[in-house]
């Protein structure tokens, strides 16, 4: 058998691991110029491709050591590629792999590449972005001296060499040749594009253009051209895409993955490589996470079923490549999560419990990669979900503990990473409403203090990031939501004023964003409810109507949307409860008992519609003084809750009291009032009741 011989060892902290794996995919998608091919440089022949380079996607094991597997390429690596940067500055893993690497190769073969850096007073440049063993050369017995070493790096900053040229700088060191031959050979072959596409938002036109000229395009250097072609569609599905989201421009988004498929639709699926399905499938999932978010829920279900359907190719082409394991579990998920989305929990099941099984497969194959552990964390969290849906609270809960101590050990093991932190955060919310819905308000108040704690940081060095004000707002929402059920008032009405605050800034941003919007309802009902508690009239009916609007707006884009239907059901009855201008009143009324009648008849009735609506049609035509009319809403709301009491959320629960309250009904009253002061409940509107308030 003959051994695998690596062109370069790309070496990372796991914290720049995106980076590392975008500089592996370009090292090896590099051609090299046809008129240095074969030419003698002090490297040898120079080759036609840069392959096979080897990175590193383990982390460091539990014992400190090297893996057998990394010693072994590093052994047969001819360079070592370090990216440098803060976290590799103080990676043992990146400083045992450097070291080792020169006790068996010396010091000569080294090449560094600078990809960030942050301010750090008091420690230079050299300490701040290099580890000790890139810093220092080696003593005789192979051991890291105090002699200074000057290591030399491409400096992929803007302020630096820029990622292109520094590119190109870590290819002319690995094939031994000079800057200004692939500077040349660069600048023919269009790379200009890229430069220019990076630069900002408005340039995106002009490479969804040259994508169309490089996918038609099939005589002279067709081979070529396809390679640059998807080296574009590589940036577009990555940096461009990551911009994108980052400033929040769903119209963008949708132009580039629309673009994305009209290229993939040219060509010949038969004739698509492995990368080239993959891609495909990624551009497949980018035009249905646009669908989703614009509550296109059959657009994005119809986009995610192909993006499994050509990542399913691909898994049965290679069925143990970890790689094409993920892409699928990505694709099922989706599929189920729309499912989930539109109420077909059965359908939701499948894919949940497949996406599952290809978690689990991914930790077998390589049980402390920690982007695997990462699958498995989200697939425990999706089966809360799903038992958050069927109303099983206990069993979410469960769930939601487990995803969120397993997020809570890989943000401990690195605690600088944003991006443990932030799946550590959003494992916490599921949990506090999960805690929320089984009446536990106090320690749900207590994860969502812990959520905003562990966001606050990231905030203020992303302050502009949509991905992160997003959650931010939901938390405050739900911390005002919790306060009030605890009793505490005031606080509420101060953290309610600065989630809408906030969700007011992302609807601004994007009115087509039907997520923003829908949690933008929440946050005005919510504001509503304590309006009235202060007896503050205007204010109330002004939130209501806004909550109305909102909602409305999202379930115009699409009807299926259950959540969305249930935001506007909770809207409508807040706006009849509040009163104020007859018509506008009436109207919401008539539009709510659409939804009433709806939700009763359902195969699964919604509680929330139906206690809600009840009380809020029976106090409509009380009003009215139609008595009869009034007491059928509230006797047939109490009557559907009763009958299935332990399906009920704690917020379910207090209308289903308030129902008793209004009725009379004191034989139902008792026995759920007791549950509820069992839990620490007293919401306002509770402890009134209890002391005989109407």
């Amino acid at each position: 058998m003959v051994d695998k011989r690596y062109r370069a060892f790309i070496s990372y902290s796991h914290r720049d691991r995106e980076v590392g794996e975008r500089l592996h995919r370009k090292l090896e998608a590099y051609r090299v110029p046809r008129k240095l091919i074969g030419a003698m440089t002090r490297e040898g022949s120079v080759p036609q491709r840069l392959t096979p380079i080897f990175r590193d996607r383990e982390d460091l094991p539990t014992s400190g050591d090297l893996s057998a597997s990394v010693e072994t390429a590093l052994e047969r690596s001819r360079f070592l590629i370090v990216l440098c940067s803060p976290a590799a500055a103080t990676s043992e893993w990146v400083d045992k792999e450097v070291t080792r690497f020169k006790k068996i190769h010396g010091e000569d073969r080294l090449l560094g590449v600078i990809i960030n850096s942050d301010a750090t007073a008091g420690v230079s440049e050299s300490e701040k972005l290099f580890p000790r063993s890139l810093r220092y050369r080696i003593n005789a017995d192979g051991e890291i001296s105090d002699i200074p070493a000057e290591p030399l790096a491409a400096d992929m900053r803007e302020t630096g060499d820029g990622e292109k040229y520094a590119l190109l700088k870590i290819v002319a060191g690995l094939l031994g040749v000079g800057l200004d031959d692939l500077v040349q050979r660069d600048q023919n072959r269009r790379n200009q594009n890229m430069k220019i596409a990076t630069a900002g938002l408005s340039a995106a036109t002009l490479l969804m253009a040259g994508l169309t000229w490089f996918a038609l395009d099939a005589r002279t250097e067709a081979q070529m051209q396809r390679r640059e072609a998807e080296s574009l569609v590589e940036f577009m599905l990555t940096d461009l895409r990551n911009k994108l989201e980052t400033v929040g421009r769903l119209d963008a988004l949708d132009s580039t993955g629309e673009k994305l498929l009209d290229y993939y639709a040219a060509q010949n699926p038969d004739r698509l490589d492995a990368f080239s399905l993959s891609r495909r499938a990624k551009a497949q999932l980018l035009v249905g996470d646009i669908d989703q978010r614009r509550n296109d829920l059959v657009s994005a279900l119809a986009a995610y079923e192909a993006a499994a359907a050509t990542t399913d190719e691909l898994l049965s082409r290679e069925p143990n490549n970890p790689d094409r394991v993920f892409d699928h579990a990505q694709s099922v998920f989706y599929v189920g999560y729309i499912a989930h989305q539109r109420g077909d929990l059965s359908t939701a099941e499948t894919n949940l419990g497949e996406y599952l099984d290809l978690a689990r497969k991914l930790v077998a194959i390589d049980a402390i990669n920690p982007k695997w552990r990462m699958e498995l964390a989200f697939a425990t969290s999706n089966l809360g979900a799903l038992e958050f849906a069927r109303d099983a609270w206990p069993d979410a809960v469960s769930y939601f503990e487990q995803s969120a101590a397993a997020w809570r050990v890989m943000r401990n093991a690195d605690p600088a990473d944003d991006t443990f932190a932030v799946q550590y955060a959003y494992a916490l919310s599921w949990l506090a409403l999960a805690k929320m819905e089984q009446g536990e308000y106090a320690d749900a108040n207590a994860v969502i203090s812990e959520q905003l704690e562990i966001y606050a940081p990231i905030l203020e060095r992303r302050p502009d990031d949509t991905q992160i004000i997003d959650p931010v707002a939901v938390a405050k929402r739900r911390l005002a939501e919790t306060s009030l059920a605890i009793g505490n008032t005031i606080d509420a009405g101060t953290i309610i004023e600065e989630a809408k605050r906030i969700s007011d800034r992302l609807v601004a941003r994007d009115q087509d964003n039907a997520f923003w919007k829908r949690d933008a309802a929440q946050v005005e009902v919510l504001r509503s409810q304590i309006a009235s508690l202060d007896n503050d009239v205007t204010k109330e009916t002004e939130t209501a109507d806004r909550a109305v609007a909102l909602a409305a707006s999202v379930v115009k884009m699409d009807a299926s949307d259950l959540s969305a239907q249930k935001v506007h059901a909770r809207a409508l009855a807040r706006r009849v409860l509040a009163g104020g201008d007859p018509l506008v009143r009436n109207n919401a009324a008539a539009r709510l008992l659409e939804k009433f009648e709806a939700a009763r008849s359902a195969d699964r009735p919604d509680f929330d519609i139906i206690g809600e609506g009840g009380l809020a049609l029976g106090k409509f035509y009380g009003d009215l003084g139609n008595e009869t009319r009034s007491a059928e809403f509230y006797r047939t709301a109490l009557d559907i809750l009763q009958n299935d009491q332990n399906r009920l959320s704690a917020t379910e629960r207090f209308t289903m009291y308030r129902l008793c309250k209004v009725t009379n009904n004191n034989n139902a009253c008792e026995p759920i009032a007791n549950t509820l002061k069992a839990s620490d409940y007293n919401h306002p509107l509770f402890v009134a009741l209890q002391d005989g308030a109407p």
